[in-house]
């Protein structure tokens, strides 16, 4: 025994634990994440580029594909992340459809994608969301993907709004001022938390465009759904849908009459989520009675 009542050994020192911060870390465009030390599986968002408009009183672009997934695994230091880019808007060619959004990735082999959005014009196009269709009378909307979105509006003397993340496009045969609505997208804030671009809220599809006669009641627009979707031309000759926002995966909003161009799709993003984590260590080696009282006393002997 040492003279102080201790045990005699190596002076040490206590080891605390490893404490990792949740982190959340957004990508608007293509990176690669750097992990935390400690993390071994992370939970993501996935949101595809929006579909674009289409030409001549079409359909509104169908969102991109939403697609949120827990523990997605991470085996090395680093995870790629791949952000799709909106479809374009139609802007003359035949048959007035606009473009699919491209997809966006998480990993390679462990590839967590979203499809990209619909385009309006004739039949709407399928993607993660379903672009809306024409005002042809019958022509349908675009299907969506299952847990990513929903079908586009069917069309009826006026275009079918765009599908979006939480509801379907509005079709054309809707009484006003619904009809030809892109359908909503969705706030992730609950399970990514606040300061998130666009308020956490993305995937809206978009508005129909309008023809003349069609200007009224209010509003004059078919608007894009909550989530970034592009509003469709009012009934104005020649006018152009409005661009999904960016970042959302909105659709591009429908264009107007007699030549009116669609609108282009937003891009999308991707979110990783890091979670908190807290790995105790043990203490080492041999301790005098006075280290173990004081870390005890502290609340770091572990």
């Amino acid at each position: 025994m040492a003279g102080n009542g201790g045990i005699i050994g190596p002076v040490n020192t206590v080891q605390c634990a490893v404490c990792q911060a949740e982190q959340i870390t957004t990508f608007t465009a293509n990176g690669t994440l750097t992990k935390q030390p400690a993390t071994t599986v992370v939970q993501t968002l996935t949101l595809a580029g929006g579909g674009g408009g289409g030409r001549d009183m079409a359909g509104g672009g169908g969102a991109g594909g939403l697609l949120t997934t827990c523990c997605v695994p991470v085996p090395g230091a680093t995870l790629a992340v791949v952000v799709g880019g909106g479809g374009a808007g139609n802007t003359g060619a035949s048959p007035h459809h606009g473009t699919t959004g491209s997809n966006s990735y998480v990993g390679s082999c462990l590839a967590v994608s979203s499809g990209g959005g619909g385009a309006g014009g004739g039949c709407g196009y399928p993607g993660g969301s379903g672009g809306g269709a024409s005002y042809v009378p019958g022509s349908s909307g675009g299907c969506g993907t299952a847990c990513q979105g929903n079908d586009g509006g069917s069309g009826h003397n006026l275009g079918g709004g765009g599908g979006g993340a939480t509801a379907v496009g509005v079709p054309g045969y809707q009484p006003a001022p619904t009809q030809g609505r892109g359908g909503a997208g969705t706030d992730v804030t609950p399970v990514f938390g606040p300061g998130l671009p666009n308020s956490g809220v993305y995937a809206g599809g978009g508005g129909a465009g309008r023809g003349p006669g069609t200007t009224g009641p209010t509003p004059s627009i078919n608007p894009g759904g909550t989530g970034g979707g592009g509003s469709g031309s009012p009934g104005v000759a020649s006018s152009p849908g409005s661009a999904g926002c960016t970042n959302t995966g909105g659709g591009g909003g429908g264009g107007g009459s007699s030549g009116g161009q669609g609108g282009t799709g937003g891009p999308g993003l991707v979110i990783v989520k890091e979670a908190a984590l807290s790995i105790p260590r043990t203490a080492p080696g041999v301790w005098s009675m006075t280290s173990v009282y004081n870390n005890v006393k502290a609340g770091t002997w572990v």
